[in-house]
């Protein structure tokens, strides 16, 4: 009897091994997806950057917003699987209050620059965040 509750003990363990090791890799496909997604759209932008009115290029600013977010919140979750962290949604929640305010708070900043200045800023940090993304991958070992 007790080798019979040993072997399914072993089972249990082998299938929850299992599953949190596919959660892993969708976690893992689904990071790498948001990262090739926001690239491809932060150079997409600032390769039109030149030719965008100002309404335009806050749109784009905010639709490059909502992708570092969404690959941050990914982050997130694959280092929260990784990790068996509980906090997941604590992070997730303060993720999702630093990019509203991110949202909310950079219109301001940017509203009084020229054309000129502020298409050299939004093109600064658009480098800045393929940069980072360029490092993530790097430091995580992943390859495109």
């Amino acid at each position: 009897m007790k080798v019979v509750q040993f072997s399914l003990a072993i089972c249990l363990v082998a299938i929850f091994v299992c599953a949190l090791t596919d959660d892993k890799q969708a976690e893992l496909a689904k990071l790498q997806e948001s990262w090739r997604e926001a690239r491809l759209y932060y150079e997409d932008l600032l390769a039109q950057l030149d030719t965008l009115s100002t309404d335009k290029i806050f749109a784009g600013i905010d639709k490059a917003i909502d992708l570092n977010k969404a690959w941050v919140i990914d982050r997130v979750a694959y280092n929260a699987i990784r990790a068996n962290n509980s906090l997941y949604n604590d992070q997730i929640e303060d993720v999702n209050r630093f990019y509203n305010d991110a949202k909310s708070g950079y219109r301001v900043i940017l509203k009084d620059l020229d054309d000129d200045d502020l298409k050299q800023e939004v093109k600064n940090e658009l480098n800045d965040r393929i940069l980072e993304i360029d490092r993530m991958k790097t430091m995580m070992g992943f390859s495109d």
